[in-house]
């Protein structure tokens, strides 16, 4: 995504998102959802 592109969606309001298209999330959907928590972060001093 560019840069002004980004900046554009970035503008707009929840009202003008446009959501019809995405589904709905049902229960099937989270009888098989897992949770992943993200790796710890390693500092490097330079």
């Amino acid at each position: 995504m560019s840069d002004i592109e980004e900046a554009t969606l970035a503008s707009r309001s929840d009202e003008e998102i446009d959501y019809s298209d995405i589904q709905k999330l049902d229960d099937r959907f989270w009888e098989n959802a897992e949770v992943v928590f993200p790796e710890a972060n390693v500092m490097v001093k330079g």
